[in-house]
């Protein structure tokens, strides 16, 4: 934890509202230099606990790691010196009643990001210290019970790698209620066992001492924005389409090459797992697949449908996703899982998965195949997953 007030940790000051600028997903301090020259510098929460940011206010000089450049650094320079701002509705649900709290700042442009943070969430104290946390507000259903007070903002992900306003002014108004402030700078793969699982998710994992007790379910994993790419033609072709921007009409027939790529690796498990089952999960509706795939895709979901597909999940031998895809939650949950990877992810490998434990079965259920794999080696991976279980 970073203590923010009485004291501010990293410079050893007295806390001051003009110290700080709560700017959004990243939360900022000032600092001039010895020419007077005004710094602005990351808290060192979420990514930045890693990759600290600093800039000067016209955004001319600055310092950071290049491999943040395109995804973190820039967009956040470009926002403060272009003044981008988004005008979003922030609210507080409970109310943390003890003198001292710790921060979460689970804002984010990137769902996996969100989820992430909130699951870094600090472990419960003997309830000196409350737990606060700042969350988008399609995130909520997710935050714990044992979090005393949230601060929602009302937003698509999307809008979040801009300055958030009245989000300072909010944070600065609410610390005058505590008398001494921390922030919260854990970050990474969490430690989750079945309690802690259910406490986020609102829903158990599947028992793995059952596993033959169940009809054999495979769940697939569907974005209408990643795409499984299988062969270097078609990688290609995606990155150029984005490169050019004509990925909006492009999208069309990768969508169709992904169903029809699902739909073949289903056929192919239920020739040799007859009473296989099949679920077809996420976000986007357009196209079609066969009848005997239960297709539960949404184009918007709301936390109902979260807690639908939680349960699809929980009840699945296999979820099945290209990278990125929306698969820490479904491969929290199920038995196993199968994370196609493009070649140009193999850096961020396990940044969209999640296993709470670590032994020889979860080792056996979790694989990682080429976005180049055939439906046909895929499906020899899924099937000898399901039926080698009890070898």
């Amino acid at each position: 934890m970073i203590e923010i007030k009485p004291h501010f940790e990293c410079n050893k000051q007295p806390y001051s509202d003009d110290m700080f600028w709560f700017h959004g997903k990243v939360f900022l301090w000032k600092e001039c230099d010895e020419d007077q020259q005004l710094w602005y510098k990351s808290l060192p929460t979420g990514h930045c606990n890693t990759f600290p940011i600093r800039f000067t206010k016209n955004g001319k000089e600055a310092d950071y790691d290049p491999l943040i450049k395109d995804w973190l650094a820039m967009p956040l320079i470009r926002s403060v010196v272009e003044s981008k701002t988004v005008s979003l509705p922030i609210k507080k649900i409970g109310r943390c009643e003890n003198e001292e709290v710790v921060i979460t700042n689970c804002l984010d442009d990137c769902y996996g990001h969100v989820v992430y943070k909130l699951l870094n969430l600090e472990p419960p104290s003997d309830g000196k210290i409350g737990i606060i946390a700042i969350v988008p507000e399609n995130i909520r259903w997710m935050v714990p019970d044992r979090v005393n007070e949230v601060w929602s903002v009302a937003a698509p992900l999307s809008m979040l790698d801009k300055e958030v306003q009245g989000l300072d002014q909010f944070i600065k108004k609410q610390f005058n209620r505590f008398e001494k402030v921390f922030l919260n700078d854990r970050y990474g793969i969490p430690k989750l066992d079945d309690n802690t699982i259910s406490s986020y998710f609102r829903q158990s994992a599947f028992p793995i001492d059952q596993f033959y007790n169940f009809p054999a379910t495979i769940s697939f994993i569907y974005r209408n924005d990643r795409y499984w790419l299988p062969d270097s033609w078609h990688e290609s072709l995606y990155l150029l389409s984005k490169k050019y921007g004509l990925l909006s009409f492009a999208k069309h027939y990768f969508i169709y090459r992904q169903l029809r790529l699902f739909t073949k690796l289903a056929a192919y498990i239920k020739r040799h797992i007859p009473e296989a089952e099949f679920y077809l999960a996420g976000m986007g509706t357009e196209q079609k697949v066969p009848k005997w795939i239960n297709d539960t895709r949404q184009d918007r979901i709301m936390p109902e449908m979260e807690a639908y597909f939680n349960r699809i999940y929980a009840q699945s031998h296999l979820v099945i996703g290209v990278h990125g895809s929306n698969m820490l939650i479904p491969t929290t949950l199920a038995a196993g899982y199968i994370n196609l990877l493009p070649d140009f992810k193999i850096p961020n490998m396990t940044e969209d998965i999640i296993k709470p434990v670590i032994n020889r079965s979860s080792t056996f259920l979790g694989r990682h195949l080429p976005a180049y794999s055939k439906a046909k080696i895929v499906g020899a991976h899924a099937v000898n997953m399901i039926n080698g279980m009890s070898k």
